[in-house]
């Protein structure tokens, strides 16, 4: 089905808008055209990017995705894959979530390299008595060449409940990282979660 998704914050010294849509089955085939960017701005920098690609799914847990993107000072080529087998979309209580993708940048100012980023994600969930059910996560990237000469705003930006819990959102920028992570959650119907986590990175 189509898919229109917007998420962002703002602050003091900080602000974020990114969204998505996806529009399905394009020419009455299994491809989808999806759009998608982001505009991020805090007390030193400025970034807006965009991507349009396509996507398809694969039986019915996997997709794959490849886009083209435009951002400042680069253009961006990549190739994604996930994987989801959830019993359900919301307050899932098991199943197992991947995403992986590699993404190619070029276009390059001449004082600057080209360079590879690559990163993946796991999910997975175990209930195990009545309402109550762990989930074990963990996360990699890095940057290739290692060697290579990169902008401040090419490295990961890390913080926020999607990667270093506990962190402001971009507090970390790193040419690598990795973290695990094991939580206890007790969940109340489709509507409640509440969870205590373990995350070393």
């Amino acid at each position: 089905a189509r898919d229109l998704f917007l998420q962002g914050f703002t602050s003091d010294e900080a602000r974020r808008l990114e969204g998505s849509y996806k529009e399905p089955w394009i020419l009455g085939t299994a491809w989808d055209v999806v759009a998608r960017g982001y505009f991020d701005e805090d007390s030193s920098t400025r970034e807006a990017y965009g991507e349009l690609g396509v996507s398809r799914d694969i039986g019915f847990d996997f997709n794959v995705g490849i886009f083209l993107g435009v951002g400042n000072n680069r253009k961006t080529s990549s190739l994604e894959l996930s994987y989801v087998a959830l019993d359900r979309f919301v307050l899932p209580r098991s199943g197992t979530r991947f995403k992986g993708s590699v993404v190619w940048n070029m276009a390059r100012p001449d004082s600057l390299d080209n360079f590879l980023r690559a990163g993946a994600k796991l999910v997975h969930y175990i209930p195990f008595y009545g309402n109550w059910m762990t989930r074990f996560s963990g996360a990699a990237g890095g940057i290739f060449p290692t060697d290579a000469t990169l902008d401040r705003l090419d490295y990961f930006a890390l913080g926020g409940m999607d990667s270093f819990r506990g962190m402001d959102v971009r507090f970390v920028r790193s040419r690598s990282y990795g973290y695990s992570e094991v939580a206890l959650l007790w969940q109340y119907g489709y509507d409640l979660s509440i969870e205590a986590f373990y995350q070393p990175g």
